[in-house]
């Protein structure tokens, strides 16, 4: 497996085009890409898997007048996939 990683700039329609030369003979391959924005001023990626900053603060209670209603849980019996049949003529 062969890695790599570069920096580069989208198209102003959002598009992205890269060309990485491999170094490898010709043959059909699995490709990964990752788009990790960048930090507009710093150049480094910018943080992911947490909130945007002041986002808490600005959302919370924001359903104290009109919660959300979870509705009634459909219990199933444990051998329910059992009982169904498969439909046409039997061989």
């Amino acid at each position: 497996m062969t890695s790599f990683s570069v920096k580069t700039r989208l198209k102003p329609d959002g598009t992205l085009q890269v060309a990485i030369p491999t170094g490898l003979p010709e043959a059909d391959v699995d490709v990964l890409v990752v788009i990790r924005p960048l930090d507009a001023g710093s150049r480094k990626v910018a943080p992911t898997g947490s909130w945007p900053e002041g986002f808490l603060d600005k959302t919370y209670g924001c359903l104290a007048e009109d919660p959300l209603v979870r509705m009634r849980t459909v219990k199933f019996a444990p051998n329910w996939s059992r009982r169904v049949r498969p439909s046409g003529p039997r061989i």
